[in-house]
């Protein structure tokens, strides 16, 4: 199923829920809203009668009824006094006393409530409230919550596709990202493949020439190198980036890793020609950090070949590993020509690579720190040093 298939059935979907609910809440309004227009007439319709009947007295006795009230008074099957309509006179005497009743006939609704009077003669007391009015309001009500609840859907519908659409734009950036990842993978792999075979081809030619040969099967020797690196490196962003729960490891771990890496590099042919100094503390807190002591060697031993690499021989790389207000902060600095400051902000993505590189390299190097760094809850912040680059790497220390 497409993308836009889901979309369309997630909206369309609670649009029709969202329907539903509308409805049914408007429903139960119209209902208390009915039922309080008809309790107030029948209030309305109790105090008429009270105010008739006021001044009844044992003789029988009850005054006119006013104008505009709907009340009577029944002795027998003979009205007494009477202002209501014809269709509630005949209404009456099946209409049951103390209790609110609802004459409807074809040309309108009643609400009616009759009480016995005290004394002889048998009269009943009657009053009523025409409907009219509230029927005419409850129309109204009806048109506007037709009206409103056509409005709500439609502005629910458009509200959920916005919704949907917001939250599917990660998932097709991630897609992006994925195809983009393996399309580049796949191009920085054929580059060296390419060259192995080229170099495997020239030794197979030149078997009568031990120096040619001896020659081409140590640059098969460096783009093998290469090509594990980007696999190891390749490996382990996409473990970072399947949420790997990161490792813990001590301080005097981790400075230890610090100083192997350095070793390590100093040796590395990469680091030829360069001078790579290192500070560490000698004595650190009985401390650790949520990373491990090999990804926190990589960590070093990719800035520092990153930063030899741009140097050139001749070349000072500066390494510190210290503590900063609850930090431990890894300081690499060269004195190569830097980066651009537009550059900066793209620099830590992954197979990208700064303005006129031309070296080895797989645009891996600073995606994986970045990526060891925040799954440790750190963060790596690049200077233009000018000239030089300064990479700073901070691991919170619990």
């Amino acid at each position: 199923m497409s993308e836009r298939a889901v979309r369309w059935r997630l909206v369309v979907g609670s649009t029709v829920f969202a329907t539903i609910a509308i409805g049914a809440a408007l429903l139960a309004g119209r209902m208390l809203i009915a039922s309080e227009l008809d309790s107030s007439a029948a209030s309305l319709a109790r105090s008429d009668l009270t105010a008739f009947t006021a001044d009844y007295d044992d003789r029988g006795h009850l005054e006119p009824p006013g104008p505009g009230g709907l009340v009577g008074a029944l002795q027998g099957d003979r009205w007494i006094a009477s202002s209501l309509p014809e269709e509630v006179q005949e209404a009456v005497p099946s209409l049951p006393l103390d209790e609110v009743s609802t004459v409807s006939v074809e040309g309108g609704s009643w609400v009616v409530v009759g009480r016995e009077l005290s004394g002889e003669g048998g009269v009943t007391a009657w009053a009523a409230r025409d409907l009219e009015s509230s029927h005419e309001a409850l129309e109204t009500i009806d048109r506007l919550f037709v009206l409103g609840g056509l409005l709500l859907v439609v502005l629910f519908a458009v509200a959920s596709w916005f919704v949907v659409r917001s939250s599917f734009r990660p998932v097709e950036q991630a897609r992006q990202r994925e195809r983009r990842f393996v399309s580049e993978a796949a191009h920085e792999l054929r580059t060296p493949l390419a060259g192995l075979r080229a170099q495997l081809a020239v030794v197979r030619r030149s078997l009568s020439e031990p120096a040619a040969a001896a020659e081409e099967l140590e640059r098969a020797e460096a783009s093998a190198e290469r090509m594990s690196e980007l696999a190891t490196n390749l490996l382990e962003l996409a473990r970072l980036e399947q949420g790997a729960a990161p490792a813990s490891a001590s301080l005097d771990e981790l400075r230890d890793a610090f100083v192997g890496a350095v070793d390590d590099v100093r040796i590395s042919p990469v680091a030829r020609g360069v001078s790579i100094d290192q500070q560490s503390p000698a004595d650190l807190p009985h401390a650790s950090a949520r990373v491990d002591p090999v990804s926190f060697g990589r960590i070093v031993h990719n800035l520092l070949a990153n930063a030899a690499t741009a140097s050139g021989p001749g070349s000072t790389v500066r390494a510190t590993l210290s503590l900063d207000d609850g930090d431990l902060r890894l300081v690499v600095v060269d004195d190569g020509p830097g980066m651009p400051a537009d550059f900066l902000p793209r620099a830590l993505e992954p197979f990208t690579r700064g303005p006129g590189a031309t070296g080895p390299g797989s645009g891996l190097g600073l995606a994986l720190v970045d990526s060891i760094a925040r799954t440790a809850g750190g963060s790596v912040e690049l200077t233009d040093a000018a000239p030089g680059l300064r990479v700073e790497v901070r691991l919170p220390v619990a």
